[in-house]
């Protein structure tokens, strides 16, 4: 048992990712991951952040009020048929 036990002790210490240059590596990696996501963020918020809508209710109403106007103007009703 201790035989085993001190092999996989060895392959842990020998491992490649364990050594500088793993480590180097895993660093590099992140950090260019985590400047693309920065960069992904930032594009998002300059080119696609839309303005907020206004919800008041005031807003609402005259928003409402307006549409209201637009299509009964446009309305045909049967009396108006030629």
């Amino acid at each position: 048992m201790d035989v085993a036990t001190h092999t996989a002790d060895d392959r842990i210490e020998r491992s490649w990712f364990r050594s500088p240059l793993g480590v180097r590596l895993a660093v590099e990696l992140a950090a260019v991951i985590l400047a693309k996501v920065i960069a992904l963020i930032l594009l998002y918020l300059l080119l696609f952040a839309q303005p907020r809508v206004q919800t008041s209710p005031a807003a609402m109403r005259d928003h409402l009020a307006e549409s209201h106007r637009i299509e009964s103007g446009t309305r045909i009703s049967c009396d108006d048929r030629s």
